[in-house]
């Protein structure tokens, strides 16, 4: 499965927040646009999603980065 998470830049993070849970990663590939749309915390594009199925991570100075990684159930 794969667990998608969000983070925020703020000053009392408190680590990282789930956002949800693939079963595969041909559901990240057709599902991801659907949930990073509706958490309506960034824009998603292209660019956004090949980052995210790489693992995701903060790109630059954003606010609000997406963790994606693998789990065996």
């Amino acid at each position: 499965m794969y667990i998608l998470t969000r983070e925020h830049n703020l000053y009392d993070q408190e680590g990282e927040y789930y956002v949800a849970i693939f079963k595969n990663i041909e559901d990240v590939n057709k599902k991801l646009q659907e949930v990073i749309e509706k958490d309506n915390y960034c824009t998603y594009d292209d660019k956004l999603h090949k980052h995210i199925v790489k693992g995701g991570g903060r790109i630059n100075n954003e606010e609000v980065w997406f963790n994606l990684r693998h789990e065996d159930v």
